[in-house]
């Protein structure tokens, strides 16, 4: 009877030893598929994001485990990384400039390339400087050319007046040789509605210390 359940023991042991070995491989290759930890990057270059958009900026010659620094990217903007022009199976993890969560990530067939050559769309939360992780495919960071990385804006959020809200209310247009007076703080935000302009009329508009003239000119 002591053999017997010796052996049951045993039996259990190795079953429990075999499940563990088969989850433990499961979890590795989750995670060879998984963001590229930032580790201690080479940073092949530094560069500002595209103001506007259309233009393209470009990294070339990134070797695998290297970082395309971009300064100056824009919250709720929206880019796009891509590697289309490398001959391996690359990966690229977008992180916050020094480390930390990860913000994006492709290995294959992203948005820009339709290949195994990495690209992704990728809008910051939170303006700043970020850090473009390029990998060739495992995470390796073996040091092989992986070609160029380019960045540009899809879209950029409105800037400057975005004509929010009326300040203070509608008002006729000024007749000739007269001004019409706006007193008060107004921002950046709020816009000036004037009515029954006459086709042809000319104004000019001039600031002082809190407060804004309307003045005709001529009609």
């Amino acid at each position: 009877m002591r053999n017997h359940n010796y052996l049951s023991k045993i039996s259990t042991s190795c079953m429990s030893l075999l499940f563990c070995c088969l989850l433990l491989t499961g979890l590795g290759t989750t995670e060879l598929k998984a963001q590229c930890v930032y580790g201690a990057p080479i940073i092949t270059c530094t560069l500002a994001a595209p103001a506007t958009v259309g233009p393209i900026i470009s990294c070339n010659n990134m070797t695998s485990g290297s970082v395309f620094r971009v300064t100056g990217m824009v919250a709720g903007g929206q880019y796009r990384i891509s590697n289309c022009t490398g001959f391996f199976d690359s990966q690229i993890t977008v992180y916050p400039a020094g480390g930390g969560a990860s913000q994006a990530y492709n290995d294959d067939f992203g948005p820009g390339c339709a290949t195994s050559q990495a690209s992704v769309n990728f809008t910051p939360a939170v303006a700043g400087t970020y850090d473009i992780k390029l990998s060739q495919y495992f995470c390796q960071t073996n040091g092989t050319n992986l070609g160029t990385v380019t960045v540009n804006a899809l879209s950029l959020p409105a800037t400057g007046c975005t004509n929010s809200s009326l300040y203070p209310g509608p008002f006729n247009a000024p007749a000739v040789g007269t001004t019409y007076s706006i007193n008060g703080c107004q921002y950046q935000s709020e816009y000036n509605q004037m009515n029954n302009v006459v086709a042809g009329s000319n104004f000019i508009s001039t600031a002082c210390w809190n407060c804004i003239n309307w003045n005709g000119i001529y009609s």
